[in-house]
């Protein structure tokens, strides 16, 4: 979806009627494409159809960075929401979450030093007791 949105940005999706979704937004929706295996994809709506056969709208779309629309019709019931807000660049903390060096970065370094202050206010109060028995 460059240059709408860049790999790493983090989007927000609202679920919304299908009525109001039109030509030109932005979805997030699970693809019916079985070579996909059901992952959610975001891409920009092409063409808007109604089809009786199931009762409800499906959806043409197509990435921004792409050269061909997406093979397979979207279904209203797949899609989760329209984008209504980009979060840039947010994506880096989500990665740095996953690995293990950010495990140990956002947790265990944090939780060491939370730990060493408890110890150090410990250490202090005992001081101040024995200093008052020894009075």
């Amino acid at each position: 979806m460059v240059p709408a949105i860049n790999v790493r940005d983090i989007v927000v999706t609202k679920k919304i009627a299908e009525e109001k979704l039109e030509i030109g937004d932005i979805i997030t929706f699970i693809s019916p494409d079985a070579r996909f295996g059901g992952i959610s994809i975001t891409h920009r709506i092409i063409e808007k159809k109604y089809d009786d056969s199931i009762g409800s709208y499906t959806y043409k779309t197509q990435g921004d960075n792409n050269n061909v629309a997406d093979a397979a019709l979207v279904p209203d019931s797949n899609v989760l929401g329209k984008v209504i807000l980009k979060l840039p660049k947010l994506g880096y903390i989500q990665d740095l979450l996953a690995s293990k060096g950010g495990l140990i970065f956002v947790v265990l370094i944090p939780s060491l030093i939370i730990l060493s202050y408890d110890i150090m206010k410990i250490l202090k109060k005992v001081g101040q007791k024995t200093n008052l028995i020894k009075e």
